[in-house]
């Protein structure tokens, strides 16, 4: 959950990059193939689950934040 913090905040943050923003969503896909191979292979729990889901959200909103170029409301695109 920390990893997926710090992309976030980097990456997808308050000011937003073309060149941020591929950076994380290669890294959220990356991170997102590992959790589920562990997700695969585990017994189940909620804090799995919700970094699963976690995760999932995150590259809905990079790939959100990647589309929308405008600079409007409470973040920045360059």
């Amino acid at each position: 959950m920390s990893a997926l913090q710090q992309i976030m905040w980097n990456y997808v943050g308050l000011v937003r990059t073309t060149r941020r923003l591929a950076r994380a969503v290669r890294q959220l896909r990356t991170l997102e193939n590992e959790i589920e191979r562990f997700y695969r292979s585990q017994a189940l729990t909620d804090d799995l689950v919700g970094l699963r889901n976690a995760v999932r959200a995150a590259i809905i909103v990079a790939n959100a934040a990647w589309v929308n170029r405008q600079s409007v409301g409470c973040h920045y695109r360059e």
